[in-house]
C-alpha cells in the first residue's frame, strides 16, 4: 500500500476510521466554543442554525489565527495520534516512522469575503506547532530569496492567498512523505484540493510549470465530512483555492515521512 502511493502516485480516500465520529464532534464543537467566546453567542448561535459552513458570518476572517490558537492545541494530539494509527494499520509501516509536528487547521472562506480582510490576517495554510519546535524553527528560519508569497499573491490579503500547482518536495520536504488532508466538513468539488496524478515522476521545474498544460491533467477531489486522503509529497497538488461560493471550507493536515521529519512532540 505505501510503495504504490511512494513509488506509483497512488491516492487513498480513508472514509471510516475508529475514532472518525468522536474526532469530527470533538473538532465542531470546539470550533463553536471558540467563536462563541471570540464573537459572542449570537455568533455560536449563526454556527448552530447553519453548520461550519456560515463560519465566516459568524467571525470576521481577521480572527482566523485567533481561533486556531484556541482549537489547534485541544486537537494536535488526536491528529497527530491518528497519523500514528494510519500509519500502522492502512500503510501497514512495520519500522520506524516519524509525523510531523506542523499540523494545520484549513479554513477558506469565500473569496470575495477574504479578500476585505485586513493585511495583518493569517492566510489558509499557516500551521501550530509545538512551543519547543516553534523556537527551534524561529532560531534557524531561512527567507526564501526568490519566492515572494505576498507578490506572487497579487499583494491580496493572505486569506485570499492559495497555492498553486506544486510538489512539496519543491521546498525541501522528505521524497518518501505522505500528505493527510482529513476533512472536517463536506468540501464541494469546485474548492477542493485538486491533484495532477499525470505529473506523477515526470521532471517539472519550479516556478515555471505552464499552467495551461495542467488544466487537462488537474483531477478535484469532491471530500466528505470525515474522509481522509493520502497522497505523496512528490504528487502534483493544488491547495485549496480561494472560491466564490458562499460556504467557508474547513479540513485538516498532517504529514508522515519514513526516513526524516520530526518526531511528534507533546503537545
Amino acid at each position: 500500500m505505501l510503495e504504490s502511493v511512494l513509488k506509483e502516485g497512488a491516492y487513498l480516500i480513508l472514509s471510516r476510521f475508529a475514532c472518525q465520529t468522536a474526532l469530527l464532534e470533538k473538532t465542531h464543537r470546539l470550533i463553536r466554543d471558540a467563536v462563541e467566546s471570540l464573537e459572542g453567542s449570537a455568533a455560536r448561535h449563526v454556527l448552530d442554525t447553519h453548520g461550519l459552513g456560515a463560519l465566516h458570518v459568524a467571525l470576521p476572517a481577521a480572527r482566523i489565527g485567533e481561533l486556531r490558537d484556541v482549537v489547534m492545541p485541544q486537537i494536535r494530539p488526536d491528529l497527530l495520534t491518528l497519523a500514528c494509527e494510519i500509519g500502522r494499520t492502512v500503510l501497514c509501516i512495520e519500522g520506524e516512522f516519524f509525523v510531523d509536528d506542523y499540523t494545520i487547521l484549513r479554513i477558506n472562506y469565500p473569496y470575495l469575503v477574504a479578500l476585505q480582510a485586513p493585511g495583518a490576517a493569517e492566510n489558509p495554510g499557516i500551521g501550530r506547532v509545538a512551543d519547543r519546535t516553534r523556537l527551534e524553527s524561529n532560531a534557524s528560519r531561512v527567507i526564501d530569496p526568490v519566492y515572494d508569497p505576498k507578490g506572487y499573491h497579487e499583494n491580496q490579503p493572505p486569506p485570499a492567498w492559495a497555492h498553486g500547482p506544486h510538489q512539496d518536495t519543491w521546498t525541501g520536504h522528505s521524497r518518501s512523505g505522505v500528505n493527510l488532508w482529513w476533512a472536517v466538513d463536506d468540501v464541494q468539488e469546485e474548492c477542493s484540493l485538486v491533484l495532477y496524478p499525470e505529473t506523477f515522476g515526470r521532471p517539472l521545474i519550479e516556478r515555471q510549470v505552464i499552467r495551461h498544460k495542467l488544466v487537462d491533467m488537474a483531477m478535484r477531489i469532491n471530500a466528505a465530512r470525515g474522509q481522509v486522503y493520502e497522497l505523496a509529497y512528490r504528487v502534483q497538488h493544488h491547495r485549496a483555492a480561494p472560491h466564490p461560493l458562499d460556504r467557508s471550507r474547513r479540513s485538516a493536515r498532517d504529514r508522515q515521512g519514513r526516513h526524516c521529519g520530526r518526531r511528534p512532540s507533546a503537545a
